[in-house]
């Protein structure tokens, strides 16, 4: 967790300011998510060129690449047989298709390919990540930059509401995919860390808002809707839990359970009233999560020794801000210059 508070800090100090702009021009202009600019600025495209009078200028453009390719067809064609046989194969088998097919067009002193026999040597390092990562499938969402991680650092799961169902909804079999990625990345791989990140603006804690009317909420209109089936299966708990609260003034702690049944921690939502009301629904949400994690059996030993740890963010879409529960502030802490070293050292105490 030390490592992913230090990613935080580093993408704050370099692609924040970047990504705000992207997310308020996507949000300001939703019909235009790119302009040919920002596509070859982020190595979407590798050229960009500007319009003539007669309207062909791209086609051109391709002709005259196309043109400066096909003296190279070999090489194409030894690229595209390494693409089409490595993706059917096992990695450490594709690895060496591609050595086999790369060895007859490349030198052996490029860089490529000296990259390439490095990615190899190194290939075990992929299976040692240490956190698990859920969060929304929002297309905003972007874990690995925001966390400024690299491929085998983290498992990520994504759903709707970054949610993870409660253990009490598989009586025989635990046949969720989160489940499924709780034991593959904590048991299998003897992960110690898993983090929830939920997100303002967040879509389908928006309509978990609007799932407070019955009527919208009843049997027969969530047949109508996946995702109103999904919510009002899995997110029921958050609901209830931001209506209590709500209830009651929006201003008393709320209790979760965490690592244990014997062991639970305060949150005071939102006690600036910064946010918007289904924000404060998505961090009780998040929180949720961590208590519905701490529910599964398999789990439990390694939770009561201490050896494993449950995190939760919460990622401000529009402001580019990172927060950390932090359960000795008992409250969501944005991670900056101000509080990055007494979080460091939060982690460092109670969950290393």
């Amino acid at each position: 967790m030390e490592r992913i508070l230090r990613g935080i800090m580093r993408y704050r100090n370099t692609t924040r300011e970047q990504m705000v702009k992207e997310f308020q021009r996507v949000r300001d202009n939703p019909e235009v998510a790119f302009t040919g600019a920002d596509a070859k600025r982020m190595e979407i495209v590798n050229h960009v060129v500007a319009q003539n009078k007669s309207g062909d200028a791209a086609y051109l453009k391709a002709v005259s690449l196309a043109e400066e390719i096909l003296p190279n067809g070999r090489n194409v064609r030894m690229a595209k047989l390494a693409v089409d046989k490595g993706i059917q194969v096992d990695l450490t088998t594709g690895y060496s298709t591609e050595e086999v097919c790369y060895a007859q067009v490349i030198p052996t002193k490029d860089h490529t390919w000296r990259d390439l026999k490095r990615l190899r040597k190194n290939v075990n390092l992929f299976i040692k990540p240490k956190a698990v990562f859920f969060t929304c499938m929002d297309s905003r969402m972007i874990p690995t930059r925001y966390t400024d991680t690299h491929v085998g650092d983290m498992f990520v799961v994504r759903n709707a509401g970054n949610l993870i169902p409660h253990a009490h909804h598989f009586q025989d079999e635990h046949f969720s995919c989160e489940p499924a990625a709780l034991e593959l990345g904590c048991v299998v791989n003897d992960i110690r860390h898993i983090i929830v990140c939920g997100h303002s603006d967040c879509k389908a804690m928006n309509l978990l808002y609007m799932l407070r009317d019955p009527d919208f909420a009843s049997k027969n209109n969530r047949r109508l809707s996946s995702l109103r089936s999904w919510l009002c299966t899995h997110a029921t708990t958050s609901l209830e839990k931001f209506l209590e609260w709500g209830e009651k003034g929006m201003r008393d702690p709320l209790i979760f359970y965490s690592e244990s049944g014997l062991r639970r921690f305060v949150a005071y939502i939102d006690p600036d009233n910064q946010f918007a009301i289904e924000d404060k629904l998505s961090q009780i949400n998040t929180l949720q999560q961590v208590s519905n994690i701490a529910s599964y059996g398999f789990l439990k030993p390694r939770l009561e020794s201490h050896d494993l740890h449950i995190h939760a963010l919460w990622f401000d879409i529009y402001t580019g801000d990172i927060y950390y529960f932090s359960r000795g502030s008992k409250r969501f802490v944005p991670v900056d210059e101000q509080s990055v070293e007494k979080l460091t050292e939060e982690v460092k105490r109670y969950y290393s």
